[in-house]
């Protein structure tokens, strides 16, 4: 006689071989967006930071000069003429869902946690355990950021049980490229501080235990989640409960 299982079932058998850890961070520094501003992001940029009222001829305008003539590469030649430079402008956003709440992406959390495995050499003392990681690890959100149990990916930002404040700042710098000095600018939106995320961490136990990842995590804090990390003025949070389930 054949045995038919349905996709429940066999995630309960699955469940078996894998652990689980709930987590709650708390962001000690704003959380910098990093995805590049589609037309909703811009339109929010001129809203909320330009002042500008939606459906005007000084709003459409600042969407259109934004949009064509600011984003991208542009030449610049120095006073004395000497080098070229290249500035770079753009506007990156947080990810938005439901009712327009800004989220972390599960694949960003877990390319937290393989860069912190990596950091901790654990990838290298066990073997086998990067794949594990990567392609039947699970990030999950929980909590108060699962604002949609169809879409657990969407791991939501909340501070004092509402959606986090965001904001946006603009942030400069340079840097050396083989072809040329390169100005970077962009306008960046970011999270509040104090704003948390909740989230389950899932993944096959048998390469690496949960000492493992609760060492991973306490590297992941110190890593920071989100754009921006090397200024070490963002995304740095703390861990403010974990719980192996």
């Amino acid at each position: 006689m054949k045995e038919i299982l349905t996709q429940t079932e066999l995630d309960e058998m699955l469940a078996k071989y894998r652990q689980t850890a709930q987590v709650n961070i708390r962001f000690l520094r704003p959380c910098v967006g990093g995805q590049s501003a589609g037309e909703k992001g811009l339109r929010a940029f001129a809203e909320h930071h330009l002042c500008l009222e939606p459906d005007t001829p000084e709003f459409d305008a600042a969407i259109a000069r934004i949009g064509k003539e600011e984003i991208g590469e542009r030449d610049e030649t120095p006073e004395l003429g000497e080098v070229e430079e290249k500035k770079v402008y753009a506007v990156n956003v947080i990810r938005h869902g439901k009712d327009g709440m800004p989220y972390i992406a599960a694949h960003q959390i877990k390319a937290l946690i393989k860069q912190a495995c990596t950091r901790m050499g654990l990838f290298k003392s066990n073997a086998g355990s990067k794949g594990d990681v990567s392609e039947l690890g699970t990030i999950q959100a929980t909590g108060a950021s699962l604002q949609d149990p169809e879409r657990p990916w969407e791991v939501y930002l909340r501070k004092d049980g509402k959606a986090a404040a965001t904001s946006f700042l603009e942030i400069t710098g340079s840097v050396g490229t083989p072809k040329g000095k390169m100005s970077i600018s962009h306008h960046s939106e970011l999270s509040e501080e104090g704003a948390e995320l909740e989230f389950a961490i899932i993944w096959p136990a048998k390469k690496l235990t949960s000492k493992d990842m609760a060492l991973v995590m306490a590297a992941a804090s110190k890593i920071g989640l989100g754009s921006c990390l090397s200024l070490e003025d963002y995304g740095r949070f703390e861990v403010v409960r974990m719980e192996m389930v």
